[in-house]
């Protein structure tokens, strides 16, 4: 993987290509932003710069190193992330011993994939890591939830922002590998939130059907009817895509805060124009509290809380149609 091969994040690659230039590299990094909009691969390119050996702006792509690197078989990059949606103490204990090797030439690369995933302990563990880095080594922290890692792990890399990548870029990238019309493609875009691997789970995944199925469901469920409103939190929690599925609904009520803030053209899903009814939103203030309950749900049934699906989507929708949001405890 090279700079040059990667779409947008020209500012945060400019700022890597000028610390390989100027061998003025940090210990540490922290990649911040959304899931899916490039991070891993900035990562990936930033080591295969490090240990080029004809570096110019960029990788060369020709060197026993660069060739190493396109094959995942070079010694120098090291990866670690969570299973089953934690990053674990033996996992970081691994990557510590693997850099306690002697770097032969280059530098050594450790990327942690989801480092806000980290258990207390692991976290505890790491920070020695990061107070006394290794010789030759360049840690580098990738995190959609940067404010989940303690602070003194944040106080100790350098943060590099990432935003999420422009709808057109998504889009062209739909509409040439999946073969979606420009519209159909710039809608999935616009749901995707600048996420170019979300955008493609979702055409894979057939996550727009999913989305009407859950306009639907909502709609029918209606104010009040509490048999349905149980029937759809157990579908739901059921569901493989819940996280999507409530990426989804946050945007719905992300959307009626703009439309009622008199800014349509903000609108990111502009196929459920007048859902406000079945959404249980009317004013800005209920349909952010609505969006703060929407995402404290996600956050509570997902690792490392893990709370029971179903009885937390029963609250998260007893909220939703229309009593006050109810806090949902982990």
């Amino acid at each position: 993987m090279r700079f040059q091969d990667i779409l947008g994040h020209g500012k945060e690659i400019g700022l890597l290509k000028r610390a390989v230039r100027d061998k003025r590299a940090a210990h540490a990094y922290l990649f911040a932003g959304p899931d899916g909009v490039g991070k891993s691969l900035v990562a990936e390119a930033f080591a295969a710069a490090l240990n080029c050996e004809d570096f110019e702006e960029d990788a060369c792509g020709r060197c026993p190193s660069c060739r190493a690197m396109e094959a995942a078989a070079h010694p120098n990059l090291l990866r670690v992330g969570p299973e089953k949606g934690v990053l674990r103490i033996d996992s970081v204990r691994e990557l510590q011993r693997a850099l306690n090797y002697k770097v032969e030439s280059g530098f050594r690369v450790a990327v942690v994939d989801g480092a806000d995933l980290m258990v207390r302990a692991a976290s505890s563990v790491f920070l020695k890591t990061l107070e006394e880095p290794p010789s030759g080594s360049i840690i580098v922290l990738l995190s959609s939830r940067p404010d989940n890692l303690l602070p003194t792990i944040l106080s100790r890399c350098q943060r590099i922002n990432f935003g999420p990548l422009g709808e057109d870029v998504v889009a062209g990238v739909i509409e040439e590998r999946c073969g979606l019309g420009e519209e159909e493609a710039r809608t999935v875009a616009r749901l995707s939130g600048g996420s170019l691997s979300r955008a493609l789970k979702a055409v894979d995944k057939g996550i727009l059907e999913k989305r009407d199925d859950l306009l639907k469901r909502l709609r029918a469920a209606g104010r009040g009817d509490a048999a349905g409103l149980l029937d759809l939190a157990e579908a739901l929690s059921k569901d493989e895509d819940l996280d999507e599925m409530l990426e989804i609904l946050k945007v719905w009520y992300r959307d009626l805060v703009v439309r009622v803030a008199g800014c349509p053209e903000l609108v990111i899903d502009r196929d459920t124009e007048g859902i406000t009814e079945c959404l249980g939103g009317c004013s800005i203030d209920r349909s952010i509290d609505l969006f703060g309950l929407v995402e404290e749900t996600r956050r509570n049934v997902l690792p490392p809380r893990n709370a029971n699906k179903r009885l937390a989507l029963e609250a998260l929708l007893a909220g939703l149609s229309g009593g006050r949001p109810s806090r949902v405890s982990p």
